[in-house]
Order: C-alpha cells, then sequence, then structure tokens
C-alpha cells in the first residue's frame, strides 16, 4: 500500500514531533543549556600603554586586606576549635597527672 502525503502535512507532523520531543526532553531533565561566560576585562588592563601605578596599588591593597581578612577568620576557628578539642584533653592530662602524683595512702 503506497501511501503520498503532502508537503504541509510533513511539515505540520515534523513540527508535532518536535513538540512532543520537547516535551518529553523537558520532564526528563534532558534539555540542554548553553552557557556562555565572558570576563569583564577592567580598562585599565585591555589596551597596553602607560603602567598604571595607582591601579596597581589599589589592587594590592584589595588584596592584602582579603589576605588579613582570611588570616582574622582561621585564627578565629583554631581558637573557638581549639578550645573545643584541646581543652577536654588538657583536663584529663592534669587529672591523670595529679592522680600519679598523689602518693599512695600508708597501709
Amino acid at each position: 500500500m503506497k501511501r503520498t502525503a503532502k508537503l504541509s502535512d510533513i511539515v505540520i507532523v515534523e513540527e508535532k514531533l518536535s513538540s512532543v520531543q520537547g516535551h518529553i526532553e523537558q520532564i526528563l531533565g534532558l534539555s540542554t543549556i548553553t552557557v556562555t561566560l565572558l570576563e569583564e576585562v577592567p580598562p585599565e588592563l585591555q589596551a597596553p600603554g602607560k603602567f598604571k601605578v595607582l591601579y596597581y596599588l589599589r589592587q594590592a591593597y584589595t588584596t592584602l586586606a582579603y589576605l588579613l581578612r582570611g588570616v582574622v577568620v582561621a585564627l578565629i576557628f583554631v581558637v573557638i576549635v581549639g578550645w573545643i578539642v584541646w581543652l577536654p584533653l588538657l583536663i584529663r592530662y592534669l587529672v591523670k597527672r595529679r592522680r600519679s602524683s598523689t602518693p599512695p595512702p600508708a597501709a
């Protein structure tokens, strides 16, 4: 059995199939997302030219501020966690040392 179809019928069927495929991919989470990330370059660095001393000093100052902030956060973490971990161990050591230095009772 041979069947002929009009071009408009084929286009309609193709559109319907594409729509159904899109719905299936959306339900199954198979959709493809394309993301393009571009880094914005500051105008000072776009074209070669004069050496911008103030720009680099500002960058160095900002980096130093971030570094110092990280050091302070790390010290706070070490102090808090240190007390939680080391204080019980120190107490146990001192109690054990006191018990061993106490002479046994005389009989």
